[in-house]
């Protein structure tokens, strides 16, 4: 849920910097993502589709149009609204 509070002003997880990190400058450590720490690349991976799909929403001018245009992205979008709710 913190990927998705940052697209709103709030501070970036740890993971998700660190999955910003690759994508501009590529793996840190040069031996591929089999040499992270275990889980690193599943948390960052996630947490940058809950940042992407949070950002495509807040750009979207109607939201029941990308919905139906971004079938799985909706998906995860409610998943996570839902998540922020039963918090």
């Amino acid at each position: 849920m913190a990927a998705a509070d940052c697209v709103d002003g709030g501070s970036p997880p740890e993971d998700l910097r660190f999955a910003w990190r690759v994508e501009k400058w590529g793996d840190p450590t040069c031996e591929g993502w089999a040499a992270w720490p275990a889980g690193q690349i599943d948390r960052a991976t996630y947490l940058s589709n809950v940042y992407n799909v949070f950002s495509d929403v807040a750009k979207a001018k109607n939201l029941a149009k990308w919905a139906e245009a971004n079938p799985k992205k909706f998906d995860l979008y409610t998943y996570v609204e839902q998540m922020r709710r039963d918090i």
